[in-house]
């Protein structure tokens, strides 16, 4: 991923999230109680190989709050 979003720009707030690839195309799609816990694990260690490569693939990752 070209950029880590910062936990203090991720809502702490429920909802779903999708990562991007280069092309724009979701790769990936999630759901959270609290997107900032549930997207910041995507950066840390301790991943499968499966989806430390899928983040890795990402090139970008937004998020649409659910109330």
């Amino acid at each position: 991923m070209r950029s880590r979003p910062r936990p203090d720009e991720i809502p702490n707030k429920p909802g779903a999230y999708l990562f991007r690839d280069a092309h724009g195309r979701v790769i990936y799609v999630g759901k959270a109680k609290s997107l900032r816990s549930r997207v910041s694990s995507y950066f840390g260690s301790g991943l499968h190989p499966r989806t430390r490569a899928m983040v890795e693939a990402a090139e970008s990752v937004e998020w649409v709050i659910t109330d």
